[in-house]
């Protein structure tokens, strides 16, 4: 999912480290890259036995920017054929709802902290 706000004029490094705070304190491995365009955070996590995977793009200036969360989306396309795999791939399925359900969660804890942060920066 991607958001965009503008006439926020927020420091653009300083929300790359809140954001990036957001995932050390939920003991995700975090990493940074730079481009010219953009400030790309990759986190990773073990979770039940399971590598979770989700990056995180700002891009844009301080008064108009932008912030995609990607992760998850493989949980989700399956889910998409669920009655299929109901008949064929229970397990699979079963899984699937799980590993889906951990991404929500985090990506609407995600949009409820930026947004706080968002708006005392601003």
């Amino acid at each position: 999912m991607k958001y965009r706000w503008t006439g926020k004029k927020v420091d653009l490094t300083l929300l790359v480290h809140e954001v990036k705070r957001f995932f050390e304190e939920r003991n995700f491995k975090v990493d940074l890259s730079y481009s010219n365009s953009s400030k790309k955070i990759n986190v990773v996590i073990q979770d039940k036995g399971k590598f979770r995977r989700v990056s995180v793009e700002i891009s844009g200036i301080p008064e108009d920017f932008s912030v995609e969360f990607c992760g998850g989306e493989r949980a989700r396309s399956i889910l998409k054929i669920g009655s299929l795999l109901a008949l064929f791939g229970g397990p699979i399925l079963l899984e699937s709802y799980r590993t889906a359900e951990f991404y929500q969660k985090l990506e609407n804890q995600f949009w409820n902290y930026l947004e706080k942060v968002v708006d005392k920066h601003a």
